[in-house]
């Protein structure tokens, strides 16, 4: 899949290459991950210095708390900065995030959402600034320029956050729609207060010691095949303009056993039980199950992780789970360093309550599957009646 890249702060013309990108498919498909990149250059041989980023948070009314803050304390100079990125997945709504810059004149603050559906938006406030936007389709890609020298003291995180407002995010030029605040655009917070009520909690997994997070990067294996690997041609979501982003969405993630264990889960509400009912079939359909199997066994993961990995599809039985509901097992085979690790199970479970719907990933690298799968979706189930 196409990488998401979404600001280039202040890069040279001759850093364009970085820009090519492959062909989007047409076809559309429930978006299994979405990249964000960022690279910071304030146009000179001296990069920019970032006071602070936030890759996140993912999606409506998710805690900044829960949020790690990475603090730069210095760019290696060059001519390409400092890259930085986050991956998104169906559990984060894609790939959301703000940036803080300290420039000679002030903290510029950034912030850009590009959600599984619906438009993409960035904006900044702060010193003077311009913006170029390069791709707006599947992916985003734009040019923020400042001027100037950085200085040699700069705000450490609260700082900067207190220093700086919180921009307006902006569609592209070629956008006609407004989107008037920093959330993604048509969530209403009612809809959006009974998503986060549902999602899954800790309380809702199999004994305790689970922590929450926003990266699926510390989910072990899965998050190394996830960050790393491709989905195949004509995986990718097509125009998300074309879909508008549901009125309620939230997500949580969970990791045990320093990531050999996972657990997340997405609720979303849409405008009405028909809508619900196509988009759950979209994401649970064995094309796009297919999909997320490619991921699993890319030969970028392979390569960049120096794994062997296989992917294997199965549905599951859905005896007491609600009616209607679907759910498949991918068991992922690893091989690296001339071992073969234990069999890791990844559950895939949907459900659906009139409007709302839910989507549910297990994850054991153990070698055994998940266990209780069903309590957790129930609970879950419960929330949404």
């Amino acid at each position: 899949m196409p990488r998401r890249l979404v600001a280039l702060a202040g890069v040279l013309s001759t850093l364009a290459v970085i820009a090519v990108i492959g062909p989007v498919s047409s076809a559309s498909a429930f978006a299994w991950k979405d990249e964000c990149y960022v690279m910071a250059h304030n146009g000179t041989i001296t990069t920019a210095r970032m006071a602070s980023w936030l890759p996140g948070p993912p999606i409506p009314g998710t805690s900044p708390a829960i949020i790690a803050i990475y603090i730069a304390t210095g760019l290696e100079p060059g001519k390409t900065g400092m890259l930085v990125n986050n991956t998104g997945t169906p559990v984060t709504w894609g790939c959301h995030g703000a940036i803080i810059y300290a420039t000679h004149k002030g903290t510029l603050t950034c912030n850009y959402s590009a959600p599984s559906r619906g438009g993409n938006s960035f904006g900044c406030n702060g010193p003077a600034y311009r913006t170029h936007w390069r791709y707006d389709d599947d992916d985003i890609y734009v040019d923020v320029l400042f001027d100037g020298p950085v200085p040699t003291v700069f705000p450490g995180a609260r700082g900067a956050a207190a220093l700086a407002a919180p921009p307006s995010l902006a569609p592209p030029p070629r956008t006609s729609a407004p989107v008037p605040t920093a959330t993604i655009a048509g969530s209403s917070p009612a809809q959006t207060r009974i998503a986060r009520q549902a999602v899954l909690r800790a309380r809702d997994l199999p004994g305790g010691s689970w922590r929450k997070t926003t990266a699926i990067s510390r989910a072990g294996l899965l998050g190394r095949l996830w960050t790393t690997g491709e989905l195949p041609a004509g995986c990718g979501d097509g125009d998300k303009e074309d879909e508008s982003a549901p009125p309620g969405v939230s997500g949580s993630l969970f990791v045990r056993g320093g990531g050999r264990e996972a657990a997340g889960s997405l609720v979303a509400v849409e405008r009405s039980a028909a809508e619900a009912k196509r988009h759950l079939a979209e994401a649970m359909s064995p094309r796009s199950i297919n999909c997320l199997a490619g991921l699993m066994r890319s030969a970028d993961a392979r390569a960049r992780t120096r794994t062997d990995t296989t992917a294997t599809v199965r549905a599951l039985r859905t005896d007491g789970f609600p009616a209607g509901s679907k759910a498949y097992r991918i068991t992922v085979g690893s091989r690296a360093g001339g071992k073969t690790a234990k069999p890791a199970h990844l559950d895939v479970v949907a459900t659906r309550d009139g409007e709302t719907w839910a989507l549910f990933v297990f994850f054991d690298g153990s070698g055994r599957p998940f266990d209780d799968t069903r309590d957790a979706v129930l609970g879950v189930g419960e929330r949404i009646d």
